[in-house]
């Protein structure tokens, strides 16, 4: 018969203590901390109010309306309409060049095993996307252009609807998940990568109305749906996945943390 098992290191007395300690599961870091939930909550509500005042205000409007007018020509005499860093500038809108990004974005926090980031990053961008080109777009019905022949009579280009414009949708998208993504409480470098990407999109924004793709308000209204679309699904996943968190580790055996882990 043998005598009973000794742990002789402390180092073994160590290991045997934690293995009999449950297994403590801990929440992932939430997208947006809680004491800017209510104020972002309110950014929202003001995004979407924007998106609907432009969008009943500007419905079936074919020309620009005064506010336009102003502005558009203010920036086409400065920047031009047409030249090559305006072109390369509206390719950060492109649907290539975004899918690419929001990949990027969402393999960088899946690496993270920062699960509610890569959930946001895969889903904001198509979200907005097909709440402006296949919702808003053909609901609001606003278009820029007109029919136009070459002088063999071929028809070379139509209206195009233009509210809310895609392009900066999309990079007001981005801009937006890479503030919710990368900020952290004091950390410059980061405050300076967000600031870069929002001045990236404006200059988008900026871009399309000089080439003639856009109105002013069209941009306007397309900033407000990048904008509002992360930050509500931010607040959604944010909302929804202490719960679905905790019945998984539940079922896991294993005992999730009461407090609300860091935010």
């Amino acid at each position: 018969m043998t005598g009973p098992v000794t742990l002789g290191s402390y180092t073994e007395q160590m290991a045997w203590g934690r293995w009999r300690q449950p297994q403590v599961s801990h929440p992932p870091r939430a997208l947006i901390a809680a004491r800017a939930r209510i104020a972002l909550a309110v950014v929202v509500a003001a995004c979407v109010a924007v998106v609907a005042a432009l969008g009943v205000h500007y419905a079936g409007h074919t020309a620009a309306g005064p506010l336009d007018a102003a502005v558009d020509g203010w920036i086409k005499a400065r920047v031009g309409v047409t030249s090559v860093p305006l072109t390369v500038l509206t390719w950060f809108g492109d649907k290539v060049e975004v899918t690419v990004i929001t990949l990027a974005a969402a393999a960088g926090c899946a690496l993270a095993r920062w699960w509610r980031g890569a959930v946001l990053a895969l889903l904001a961008t198509p979200v907005s996307a097909l709440l402006t080109e296949d919702v808003f777009k053909p609901l609001i019905g606003r278009t820029i252009g007109g029919a136009q022949f070459a002088p063999d009579g071929r028809l070379v280009s139509v209206a195009a609807l233009s509210m809310p414009s895609g392009h900066t949708t999309a990079t007001f998208t981005l801009a937006t998940l890479a503030a919710v993504l990368l900020y952290r409480r004091g950390d410059r470098v980061r405050y300076l990568l967000i600031a870069a990407a929002y001045v990236l999109a404006s200059a988008v924004a900026v871009a399309m109305i000089a080439q003639n793709f856009h109105y002013f308000t069209d941009v306007i209204s397309g900033a407000a749906m990048g904008i509002g679309t992360v930050l509500t699904g931010a607040l959604v996943i944010d909302a929804i996945a202490p719960p679905l968190w905790a019945r998984v580790s539940r079922r896991a055996g294993l005992h999730p943390q009461t407090s609300p882990g860091p935010n």
